[in-house]
């Protein structure tokens, strides 16, 4: 606000002084209040550095983004927003406020706080002090997709993997190498957490473990390995079948679910959460919960669950869509064989569902859950209109064997594979949207070196 003074007859001597006065107050003030006018709203005081073990950004429902943060501290941290003009105004505003409470110290499982702010559409900057929130693009043209990414330890199959050994377990390298290739946006398409039984005692791969659901295991097998990506672009986050209540819903719903503003009263965790469209410019990304869908059965009670979500989904007004699912519609799992089926073709639940009201927008399935790369093609020759489905299921847990024959001409649901492969190589996809229009769709290496090269072109996905 500018300071006023009546008009006054003064010698020289006293109009210096007080000139000098005044100038000296505004610095001053300048200096202790960062001189607020009325085109800034700021808050009670500047963003505080404060002891956050994890920091990033998440979309959430129609795309709003979300900046979360974990810490030790008893209370939220400061957040420093600084937006861009608006329809009211063609200047900037810098807004300090705390951020909300998403969930206090729990117990002993999950003895931290975390914290979140809705970041607004025409941000600029959003910071805690030197922490820098990275911020979605309107039109991202690259994006980095990670499954399955979590460190095995499962007693009931016996697999322990070494933990340890990051040549064994090679999420953190995938996450430095996505982190390289300067992504704009990074999709997990689910299961973050894989380490739910002890290391067995004399095995140093895994020697030292956490495991459970709980802050402990949730650092050491996602948010840890994760930083280079957390810091590098913001995130869309599907949920899989181990962040099931009985698995790792909790922390599911504490840390990454964006469809509740906390997490469930009841036990902190829920079945289903609703599906919901981010717009990315050139496409809308439905999220589709499906972690209680099952890959060889059809419920009734689940199949009407995802129908009515198929529905909602096909709802929404959009021009081309994108599905993100945790179980593939259709996939080739080797491992999951049966006397009636001697090749799983996932997911039936999900395939039972879709017969009714699968959204007709749909072109593309990103999918995890097998651990393996792997795409179907099932319309080259155009004449299907069935998607084409991309698994990325091999960010880091332990691999599953690769089918020991071609599923080229092999059948799912009822529909040949026109064209498809399979890949059991640890890495991580990509999507990138190039200048002529053309979007290419990459296999890359724990190192980000292309494995395969596609082409989508409408619902077809076309591999070298």
């Amino acid at each position: 606000m500018a300071l006023k003074y009546p008009c006054q007859t003064e010698s020289f001597r006293a109009l210096f002084l007080k000139s000098f006065f005044i100038f000296l107050v505004t610095v001053l003030c300048l200096t202790a209040c960062d001189n607020t006018d009325n085109n800034k709203e700021l808050g009670d005081g500047p963003a505080e550095e404060t002891n956050i073990l994890s920091a990033w950004t998440v979309l959430g429902p129609s795309g709003s983004a979300i900046a979360r943060v974990i810490t030790e501290d008893s209370d939220c941290p400061m957040i420093s927003i600084s937006t861009g003009s608006t329809s009211n105004s063609i200047d900037s505003r810098e807004m300090t406020q705390n951020m909300d409470i998403r969930q206090g110290p729990s117990d002993s499982d999950f003895p931290v706080l975390v914290c979140q702010s809705t970041i607004p559409a025409d941000t600029e900057s959003a910071s805690i002090g030197t922490l820098e929130f990275p911020l979605p693009k309107n039109n991202p043209k690259r994006i980095a997709i990670l499954g399955d990414t979590g460190c095995r330890l499962d007693s009931k199959d016996d697999k322990f993997q070494d933990c340890n050994d990051p040549t064994k377990w090679p999420f953190n390298t995938i996450a430095q190498s996505a982190a390289a290739w300067g992504p704009d946006l990074i999709i997990h398409v689910g299961d973050y957490i894989y380490r739910q039984d002890p290391c067995p005692s004399g095995k140093s791969g895994c020697d030292g473990s956490p495991f459970g659901d709980n802050w402990d295991t949730w650092n050491a097998d996602f948010f840890t390995p994760a930083e280079p990506l957390l810091d590098a672009a913001p995130w869309i986050m599907a949920r899989g079948n181990h962040e099931v209540c009985g698995r790792a819903g909790k922390g599911w719903f504490i840390f990454l679910d964006t469809t509740l503003a906390t997490p469930p009263s009841t036990d902190l965790c829920t079945d289903f959460s609703s599906p919901f469209s981010v717009n990315i410019g050139k496409v809308d990304i439905f999220n589709m919960d499906t972690a209680c869908s099952k890959d060889s059965d059809a419920p009734s009670d689940l199949v009407d669950q995802y129908s009515s979500e198929f529905q909602t989904l096909g709802n929404v007004q959009t021009g081309t869509a994108w599905l993100l699912t945790h179980h593939p519609m259709w996939g080739i799992d080797d491992e999951k064989k049966s006397l009636s089926d001697p090749k799983c073709c996932t997911n039936l639940t999900l395939q039972t569902a879709g017969q009714m009201n699968f959204p007709e927008s749909v072109d593309f399935v990103l999918s995890g859950h097998i651990h393996l790369f792997q795409y179907l093609n099932f319309n080259k020759s155009g004449e299907s209109g069935t998607p084409s489905q991309l698994i990325t299921g091999a960010s880091g847990v332990d691999l599953n064997s690769s089918p020991t024959e071609s599923i080229k001409d092999m059948e799912v649901a009822d529909m040949r594979i026109e064209e498809g492969k399979t890949i059991d190589e640890h890495g991580f996809s990509t999507i990138e949207f190039k200048d002529d229009g053309t979007i290419e769709v990459a296999l890359r290496d724990v190192s980000g070196n292309k494995i395969l090269k596609c082409d989508l072109v409408d619902d077809s996905l076309n591999c070298e």
